[in-house]
């Protein structure tokens, strides 16, 4: 296997030790589990964070567009 280096935020370097801990992994399979996945479906990772979320508010479709709206904006 090849070594990388990659810099991380602590607070990322904080969850990963505390996966590796729950799951009692080395943080270079989690990390190497993680790219695999990324790697399998790049576009995934991005668009399921809020893909459930899409049209689930009720309200007008465009504020912007709206003048009754943004009436009170800034205010």
């Amino acid at each position: 296997m090849r070594t990388i280096s990659v810099k991380i935020p602590v607070y990322l370097d904080e969850q990963l030790t505390r996966i590796s801990e729950q799951r009692r992994l080395s943080r270079s399979t989690i990390l190497r589990d993680a790219i695999t996945a990324y790697v399998a479906e790049p576009d995934k990772s991005f668009t399921a964070c809020a893909s459930d979320l899409a049209g689930s508010l009720s309200g007008p479709e465009d504020l912007s567009t709206s003048a009754e709206h943004m009436a009170e904006y800034g205010r």
